[in-house]
């Protein structure tokens, strides 16, 4: 059974350079729909999502489509190949945690 409920991030998150350029132009909105994504990411296998949710989780944000495609698309914050989606930072942040767990399953 996966554990959905944990991704390690450095208090300091706002601080980079383009997550404050994501703040400046979307203010907490583009900022929490972020955070949505990467919660939407770190429930999928191997961290990489189907960029074909965004309007379903920009509905439920309450966002309009066009904030979400920014957020995705304009903030170099993530990784889009064709119809998925990734986060260099949620996949660096997951892997010690992976490792963790793969050691605690194996005994």
């Amino acid at each position: 059974m996966k554990n959905y409920d944990f991704i390690p991030h450095a208090a300091n998150t706002r601080s980079c350079s383009q997550v404050i350029n994501l703040i400046e132009a979307e203010g907490a909105a583009g900022y929490g729909f972020y955070w949505a994504l990467l919660e939407y990411l770190r429930a999928q296998d191997h961290y990489t999502g189907d960029i074909r949710v965004i309007k379903s989780i920009a509905r439920q944000m309450k966002i309009r489509i066009d904030k979400a495609t920014r957020v995705l698309n304009d903030y170099e914050l993530f990784v889009v190949e064709n119809t998925l989606f990734s986060s260099q930072f949620l996949n660096k942040r997951m892997v010690s945690f992976d490792r963790q767990r793969a050691h605690r399953e194996a005994y």
